[in-house]
């Protein structure tokens, strides 16, 4: 299940018994829109954090890997 399938379900289960409507739609929507903000945030606090972290405690990558390819890689599986 992708990133956003998630956000839908979580939506869909956090307004589950509301009555059809505008608040419902309104809940759903603003619930995905917090989900999204929080996940933005931990990718900019993680990226931040692991960088600084690999920067200053891993001497070199024996393979070539740089510090913001390995953080790349790392954001990109997280919106998989």
């Amino acid at each position: 299940m992708s990133k956003q399938e998630d956000f839908k379900k979580a939506a869909d289960d956090y307004v589950e018994g509301e009555p059809d409507g505008a608040q419902k739609i309104v809940g759903q929507v603003g619930f995905e829109f917090g989900a999204e903000y929080g996940f933005q945030y931990a990718k900019k606090r993680l990226s931040d954090v692991l960088g600084f972290e690999l920067d200053f405690n891993v001497a070199e990558f024996d393979d070539g890997v740089t510090t913001e390819s390995l953080v790349d890689k790392i954001l990109k599986r997280m919106e998989e």
